[in-house]
């Protein structure tokens, strides 16, 4: 099925809205147009709540930029913008687990430089020497004109999920590349 960026971008939050608090920016120094938190916390007790054994959160932050073509410095400035935003959301302490900072990229072009570039791009941080969990970047580059969902190495499931909100009955044999 063929999307315009438009389209697109009201299909995914459309999707993600059942699971994700979306929030619709519009800033002057990024392309962003949507900023979707999610947040789970876990816990198991013994016989009663006082007796905890242990306690997670996890949190994903979706940032959702749309550019006519994706350049290799506006991939940096908007991973800087999400990743430097993400960590200022993120809620670490004792009870956190890990957050996802996760970068959605709607084009209708991007060159080799920037899909390699894209393939690159990583960012992760541990808070306490893992104590207090970790941090990662996921990044996912949805090119409308041409059907294509690329990802990063430890943005694939983020790509599945994007694939799975844009194009349904094509899911398997659909195969997201990284």
């Amino acid at each position: 099925m063929d999307y315009t960026r438009e389209t697109a971008f009201d299909k995914l939050i459309q999707g993600y809205s059942r699971y994700y608090n979306v929030q619709e920016i519009r800033e002057n120094t990024v392309p962003i147009l949507a900023r979707c938190e999610y947040f789970e916390y876990s816990e198991k007790y013994l016989l009663s709540k006082k007796a905890k054994i242990w306690e997670a959160d996890c949190e994903d932050f979706l940032y959702l930029f749309s550019v006519e073509e994706l350049t290799v410095e506006t991939l940096e400035a908007c991973r800087k913008y999400a990743w430097e935003d993400g960590l200022a959301s993120a809620h670490i302490g004792p009870g956190h687990m890990y957050s996802y900072i996760t970068v959605v990229f709607l084009a209708e072009r991007a060159d080799e430089n920037v899909q390699n570039a894209l393939k690159k791009c990583r960012a992760s941080k541990s808070f306490r020497f893992s104590l207090h969990g970790w941090a990662s970047l996921r990044a996912v580059l949805v090119t409308v004109g041409e059907d294509k969902v690329l990802t990063n190495w430890t943005g694939r499931d983020a790509g599945q999920a994007v694939s799975d909100v844009l194009y349904p009955k094509s899911n398997k044999k659909r195969r997201i590349r990284k």
